[in-house]
């Protein structure tokens, strides 16, 4: 069994508490996150910045267009999801072990959490969902992640969503399916105002999100507030990593958490985007809706005009999906990219 593997199965998420249970640490994912009010975001205003190499089947190709003002990150997004242990597929949600997004990075600012100097090629991180869907913008619901593990290239995460066995005392050779590709797409990470963090996202393929999609929560846009976890402070009950599956942050990563209450903060935002880089980062995910105005509105405007120049060359929605195919290299992992072709489950 894999060191990600077993990090994925031992990990203190609530998969299948009683409801009184889900409540109450609902409840208390919410007063942890305002337990200790974060400081504010530090304001990046370089226009210098780290990019991937350019490649047409490279997921972390650089995005078209200039980054907008307070954009920290920009890069591509997959989402995914893996059937429970037995399943040869899933059906619905009730039949997902876990739920993946890949942050692929193509761009970071110089200076905080990065730069041509510090990093000229920003990690992919693969992210677990805990409640094996995104937030509820609607409600504004609020969701435990952690990154699973990082790597220099998308194609090494996915590797490790292929099929495997292993064996049981009392069930004998376990089969696990391969994980299936849902969505393909753009993301930016922003600050916004003094002390959030934004993460947008605009899906490329399927162009328009399908029953899995939805279900899923997946949107053609979507807006999640995205702030890193103490390492060093306790977990609400029943959520979040315990034990030794902690991110071992630098004393220069640590020292952002410094300040306010004793022990530092809790929570901080995602202004240094380079905290994800390391496994067992834990975070909070607040669903939201993007803004009309504001930096939401030329952020979206930015994926936007990414999204076109991506499907600029490829004729049809086959185009688009023998591209992701490639990207990922998903035929030598197994991965399937039914459920992004068809909007169905797989």
């Amino acid at each position: 069994m894999t060191k990600q593997k077993k990090l994925e199965e031992t990990a203190l998420v609530e998969d299948a508490p009683s409801k009184r249970v889900k409540r109450k640490a609902e409840e208390n994912n919410a007063s942890a996150a305002k337990e200790e009010e974060a400081p504010p975001a530090k304001d990046n205003k370089s226009e210098h910045h780290a990019t991937a190499g350019k490649g047409d089947m490279d997921p972390q190709r650089p995005l078209e267009g200039d980054q907008p003002k307070g954009e920290l990150e920009e890069g591509r997004i997959f989402f995914l999801y893996r059937p429970r242990v037995g399943l040869p597929d899933a059906e619905s949600v009730s039949d997902i072990q876990r739920l993946y997004m890949v942050l692929a990075p193509t761009a970071r600012p110089a200076g905080e959490g990065g730069g041509p100097a510090a990093q000229p090629k920003p990690k992919a991180r693969l992210v677990v969902v805990a409640k094996k869907v995104l937030p509820d913008p609607g409600r504004h619901e609020r969701f435990f992640g952690f990154v699973a593990a990082v790597s220099d290239s998308v194609e090494d995460l996915i590797k490790g969503l292929g099929p495997n066995e292993h064996e049981t005392k009392t069930m004998g050779t376990r089969r696990q399916e391969a994980a299936r590709v849902v969505g393909e797409g753009v993301y930016s990470i922003v600050q916004s105002g003094s002390r959030n963090t934004h993460l947008l996202y605009r899906l490329e393929v399927p162009e328009e999100p399908g029953e899995v999609q939805q279900e899923l929560r997946i949107f053609k846009e979507g807006k999640i507030v995205i702030s890193v976890k103490n390492p060093t402070k306790r977990n609400p009950p029943g959520a979040g990593l315990g034990g030794s599956q902690k991110a071992e942050f630098p004393k220069d990563k640590m020292e952002e958490f410094e300040g306010g209450p004793p022990g530092g903060y809790a929570w901080i935002p995602a202004t240094d985007p380079s905290l994800l880089d390391f496994p067992h980062c834990e975070l909070l995910l607040i669903g939201a809706k993007p803004d009309a105005q504001g930096v939401d509105a030329e952020v979206k405007e930015h994926l936007k005009e990414a999204e076109e120049a991506d499907h600029e060359g490829d004729a049809d929605d086959k185009a688009l999906l023998e591209r992701l195919r490639h990207e990922l290299h998903a035929d030598m992992a197994g991965v399937k990219i039914d459920p992004a072709a068809t909007g169905n489950w797989a």
